[in-house]
């Protein structure tokens, strides 16, 4: 009998062992995110729950990263739940067998304080790691955008990193306190509540007495008068949330507060949009219960549906994880951003701050929320060194309007005006701007903009928009978007071209700008060079931004003089862009049928004047401006009902 046997010679790998704790030094679960710089794929390591440990990884030399988001134990007594950021992002492996012990009790947790009274609304916190080796995947990064249910977040110090670039990150929102609301008994009693997800608000001033109505079930509320009031339920797994929140809205509540039935937080979506519906820790819950039973119970306080202030905080730290990571800027440190959401009258947007930065993709991670217009908003918003801000807004009619990337400065203010007058074709930093390569040309000038760098526009086919652009006098193409892209007659030397957008109103979802009729000459040579790392040169294209100060609605005052200022402006590195020499302005106060011709006064980049608003028989004021440099590039606007006179 003969046995036949092999043997196969590893190649070069040396055993890394890990290990992952929790914050008790208890054996953690879950996975952990392992990778090695260079190659394409991710693997996630199952932790053994028994040992807290995962089997031993035979590596090559190389570089590798080891991380893991752990559910661990929150801060905030029993039931509380966290997450907690553990990890090596950069082992090397070199000629020998190394371990890695992720411990979450070495983890510090994250917490924010503002300067006013606030609730956290959003929570995100990431890593990136360049390993240093080049090519491609060089880099690892991970980001977590934390449940409303975690009560904490943590990261464990990593020390200095050793590798070309680390950066750990964390984004913080912080609105004004939905329920501003005390409970009242023979004492004071705590009263935490956690709106459910989806639910309707409260708004306005809250003064509610509380009954309790068992475990929420229709023959709870037999003989309890919950008209009118807040109802307090305790959770139970035999009875939905549906049946709950039926139950209630026909007993005619006027919000409801589930009591969980286990240590921790309740974080449920409503299956209802009329019914405010909150939540309370079992711990508060049971006392405010004990005394609504004995008819003892009110809230007192205020309720907002929708914030009026808000903290939007940002902060990196670069080279490493430190060991202190609580945050508590102060006002002096904070930039103040004034959002106004002009509107006729009061509807939807969704507004959307994002934090950007160069390594995260994409490089602007957005918060986004429900916004009345109509209305202002207060915004607070961090300073910290290697974070950039950008923000857009989505009006319900479609319209979008983008700002600009930007940081801010210590105790600057800025007012963000949103929809406002006057809305007109412009280019800015929101969209891709007019540029040439050779006999190509794209030309994008966004037809809904506002001031200030506020760019916008509606989704392709939603307003009547024509764009043409001419050589000479000739038409190269037309187009039914604010954009053209064509090839044209190949030309030596300088050339004039003209580019012109005519946009009307769909319908009467906005009052102003109803019309507008733009038309730019400038010009250009085909040979002109694109810059390095451009896709093409930019075209001189004049435009035209306007300065008047109306309120939310849109209006000025009938019979007021109103500060007005035209103020033109080229494309930013147009090649062949000249110094603007003039400007004029013509208003009507009729809709376009005739017009008076304003005289400008020159001031810096501004061409100022002061309007002369008729005291009656004027609902609305049209625009007609011109531009022109030295460089042979003009622009025409006409803009008709750009806003409103107000009696």
């Amino acid at each position: 009998m003969r046995t036949a046997t092999a043997l196969v010679k590893e190649e070069e790998r040396y055993g890394l062992d890990i290990t992952a704790l929790d914050r008790s030094g208890e054996p953690a679960t879950g996975y952990v995110d392992f990778y090695r710089y260079g190659d394409q794929f991710v693997s996630s390591l199952p932790i053994d729950p028994a040992t807290g440990t995962v089997p031993t990884q035979r590596l090559q030399p190389g570089t590798y990263s080891a991380t893991a988001f752990l559910d661990v134990a929150g801060s905030q007594g029993p039931g509380s739940t966290g997450i907690a950021l553990v990890g090596d992002p950069q082992v090397v492996v070199t000629d020998k067998d190394q371990s890695v012990v992720l411990d979450a009790r070495d983890a510090d947790e994250l917490t924010l304080k503002t300067p006013k009274d606030s609730d956290v609304a959003y929570r995100r916190f990431q890593f990136f790691n360049d390993s240093g080796i080049g090519g491609l995947y060089a880099t690892f990064g991970a980001t977590y955008a934390v449940p409303v249910d975690v009560d904490s977040i943590y990261a464990e110090a990593t020390g200095l990193v050793d590798s070309a670039e680390f950066d750990f990150a964390v984004r913080w929102r912080a609105t004004e306190p939905a329920l501003d609301v005390t409970a009242r008994s023979s004492r004071p009693l705590a009263f935490d509540p956690v709106y459910q997800l989806g639910s309707s608000r409260l708004d306005g001033r809250v003064s509610l007495r509380t009954v309790a109505a068992g475990k929420g079930t229709s023959a709870d509320y037999e003989d309890v008068d919950a008209k009118g009031r807040a109802v307090l339920v305790t959770r139970d797994d035999a009875v939905t949330a549906e049946e709950r929140e039926a139950a209630a809205q026909a007993a005619g509540a006027a919000l409801l507060i589930v009591v969980n039935d286990r240590p921790g937080p309740l974080v449920d979506f409503v299956t209802q949009e009329d019914l405010p519906v909150v939540s309370v820790r079992s711990t508060q819950g049971e006392k405010l219960v004990a005394a609504a039973a004995k008819g003892k119970v009110t809230l007192e306080g205020k309720a907002v549906e929708f914030p009026n202030y808000l903290y939007d905080i940002s902060k990196s730290w670069p080279g490493e994880i430190p060991a202190e990571l609580a945050l508590a800027p102060t006002t002096r440190q904070l930039a103040t951003v004034e959002s106004r959401y002009n509107d006729t009258q009061e509807r939807l947007a969704v507004d959307d701050r994002a934090d950007c930065r160069d390594y995260q993709w994409p490089p602007c991670l957005s918060v986004r929320a429900l916004q009345p217009t109509a209305t202002d908003r207060t915004d607070y918003v961090s300073t910290y060194d290697g974070v950039t801000w950008y923000e857009n807004v989505d009006h319900e009619s479609t319209w979008e309007q983008r700002g600009v990337r930007q940081a801010y400065e210590p105790r600057s203010t800025t007012v963000r005006n949103w929809f406002a007058p006057v809305t007109a074709p412009r280019t800015g930093d929101g969209y891709w701007g007019p540029r040439h390569s050779g006999d190509w040309f794209a030309v994008n000038v966004p037809d809904s903009s506002g001031a200030a760098g506020i760019t916008g526009g509606f989704p392709w086919g939603e307003t009547p928009v024509t764009s043409r652009l001419f050589q000479g006098d000739t038409l190269v193409r037309e187009s039914i978007s604010h954009a053209v892209q064509t090839a044209v007659p190949v030309a030596e030397g300088p050339q004039t071209y003209r580019f012109e957008i005519d946009t009307d109103a769909a319908g009467d979802a906005h009052r102003y700008s109803t019309s507008t009729r733009t038309s730019w000459t400038f010009v250009a040579d085909q040979a002109d060079p694109v810059p390095s790392g451009e896709v093409g040169t930019p075209l001189p294209l004049l435009q035209l931004d306007y300065d008047v100060d109306t309120a939310l609605d849109g209006t000025v005052r009938a019979g007021a003089e109103v500060p007005f200022a035209v103020v033109p402006y080229t494309v930013p590195g147009a090649e062949r862009a000249g110094s603007v020499k003039a400007a004029t302005l013509e208003v009507s106060y009729d809709g376009g049928s005739t017009w008076t011709a304003v005289k400008l006064r020159k001031d810096g980049d501004r061409w100022e004047t002061r309007l002369r608003i008729p005291a009656r028989g004027a609902d609305l004021v049209s625009l007609r401006a011109t531009a022109r440099d030295d460089g042979g590039n003009t622009v025409t606007q006409k803009v008709v009902s750009a806003f409103g006179v107000k009696r």
